[in-house]
């Protein structure tokens, strides 16, 4: 499943993905040159079945006037997007409207999600989570509070995207495909042998 990670510069996007990767945090900020990319495998549940996905997460530099040479092809096939941004910046949430219109011209079908980061920092926050929330309502998504400094809801925000792009998949494959003896499930899932 590829995954990609859209917000501005700065707002902890390579944070959140080495914190779910590799379970650590760099609290000096680092600038993403270009796109990078990690790999990881999560379990996935439907129909009482345990399956494991590989994720395939996708992160781009946040910075307006170089990420328009790569963007087209940064979402191309993009299965799940985690729209983020930084609950300290206000702006960050604004910027994010530009991100999700490219995503609906290249990525329609990917599944969103919305994330409200560095939610650590509560004595500076200046986005609250009902302006988030207005955001993901219109665009039909959910949204979430997290923050890659202390681990929080990291994990819950990949799960829940990996959930929904398995859910989306299946709904597209015809009812009896999902029943034994009927065509395999598509190739980005494996069944877990603990099922």
């Amino acid at each position: 499943m590829k995954v990609c990670l859209v917000g501005e510069a700065g707002v902890g996007k390579t944070s959140l993905i080495n914190r779910f990767v590799h379970d650590r945090f760099e609290p000096r900020y680092v600038y993403t040159l270009g796109i990078t990319y990690e790999v990881a495998d999560i379990p996935l549940w439907l129909d009482g079945r345990e399956f494991e996905a590989t994720l395939r997460i996708w992160d781009i530099m946040g910075e307006r006037s170089l990420r328009t040479l790569v963007q087209d092809s940064y979402l191309d096939s993009a299965h799940g997007v985690l729209a983020v941004c930084d609950l300290t910046r206000p702006e960050t949430l604004q910027g994010l409207e530009d991100w999700l219109a490219l995503m609906r011209q290249v990525a329609p079908h990917a599944e969103l999600l919305f994330l409200g980061n560095k939610a650590d920092l509560t004595d500076r926050a200046r986005v609250k989570e009902t302006q988030l929330a207005q955001l993901a309502s219109r665009h039909a998504a959910r949204h979430l509070l997290v923050s890659a400094k202390d681990d929080t809801d990291i994990g819950l925000a990949f799960q829940i995207l990996a959930q929904g792009i398995l859910e989306r998949r299946m709904r597209r494959v015809p009812w009896y495909a999902r029943h034994r003896g009927g065509p395999s499930r598509p190739s980005v899932l494996n069944p877990s042998s603990s099922s």
